[in-house]
């Protein structure tokens, strides 16, 4: 490989570098200013989902100008200072950092030279006593998952950054509930020890489709309060725990007999609107609190019953059939509710 595209100096053209297997790259900053580890004209890229292992004892920041594409995996193992990616990579493979090393996201105005800001589109792992630092919003992606684990391993947020809405954020082996987080002690919503820095970063709400492998004995259970895009029910179940929020227009579909016996909430602001479908022949039985002020946009063939002390304050729709579970002096009774 000519050594003028890995120290930073100009190249005619870009050249693609393509990984048929796992490679092993070296580099070692200098003792001034910047070093530049891989000419932005430089692209790696695999089709197999090979890993380029960059290593290094580099005394000053090393800037990666190169992008990745492809499927292509980047492990950075070296030690002293930093890695900085300027590319706006697309590479839907795993970028890791391991043993102890810092790898930075930057804005382009940090570095000299850097025309984009640094971004990954598929898995960041940081592993235990390493750093990712966020710098900006544009360092992810709609795709861009994130896992952090081990010992000392952090994601710095050194900006508000906000997952796309395929992205995901896993703390400790534990996938973070949508919402806000940030550091012990930031004030945000959520906390936790595998955050630093003085940013927040948003976790968008995610579709929940409960399907019967996600059951035990029938029963599937809310750990935790957990907002979601939409809810999908696929087999029959009774569904129970802590809350759950219908925050998307697409809402509540239930395709198969279901109990909720969770609190639900139906949007968060008035002006909302959440879409629930009953479909033909099947039954939903809320048994919980039912809170919310969204407006139901529609019903469904399906036969809807409501059993808890509801403090919903949305419209139903005048279609499907719904019924009323009242308490009586005699016991329960169930009245049918006529929607118009």
């Amino acid at each position: 490989m000519p050594r003028e595209l890995l120290t930073g100096q100009k190249a005619a053209q870009r050249v693609d570098v393509v990984l048929h297997r796992d490679a092993l790259f070296g580099g070692t900053g200098g003792n001034g200013g910047d070093a530049t580890l891989v000419n932005k004209m430089l692209t790696f890229t695999s089709a197999n989902g090979h890993t380029l292992h960059v290593t290094g004892a580099n005394k000053t920041d090393s800037l990666f100008y190169g992008t990745f594409t492809g499927n292509v995996g980047a492990s950075f193992e070296g030690t002293g200072s930093a890695i900085v990616l300027g590319g706006a990579n697309t590479s839907t493979g795993r970028l890791t950092a391991k043993n102890g090393h810092v790898v930075r996201f930057a804005p382009s105005s940090t570095y000299t030279g850097l025309s984009d800001t640094g971004s990954w589109a598929g898995e960041i792992s940081v592993e235990a006593g390493s750093t990712v630092e966020l710098n900006s919003a544009a360092n992810l992606t709609q795709t861009t998952k994130i896992r952090v684990t081990g010992e000392n391993a952090k994601l710095q947020l050194n900006s508000n950054v906000v997952l796309g809405g395929e992205g995901e954020l896993w703390l400790g082996g534990v996938k973070a509930t949508s919402g806000e987080w940030g550091a012990v002690g930031s004030g945000a919503a959520h906390t936790s020890e595998y955050l630093s820095g003085t940013g927040r970063i948003t976790v968008p709400a995610q579709p929940l489709v409960i399907t019967e492998d996600m059951l035990e004995g029938g029963v599937y259970t809310v750990t935790t309060p957990t907002e979601c895009s939409a809810i999908t029910v696929a087999a029959p179940a009774t569904i129970r725990g802590a809350a759950l929020t219908v925050a998307g227009i697409d809402g509540l579909s239930v395709n198969a007999n279901a109990t909720f016996e969770c609190p639900l909430v139906f949007g968060k602001a008035a002006n909302e609107s959440v879409a629930i479908s009953v479909a033909s022949g099947v039954e939903a039985r809320f048994a919980g609190v039912i809170s919310g002020p969204a407006d139901i946009t529609s019903g469904g063939a399906g036969t809807v019953y409501f059993a808890g002390a509801n403090t919903f304050t949305g419209t139903l729709p005048a279609c499907g059939s719904y019924y009323v579970t009242i308490a009586t002096d005699e016991g329960t009774q169930t009245t049918k509710l006529i929607v118009k």
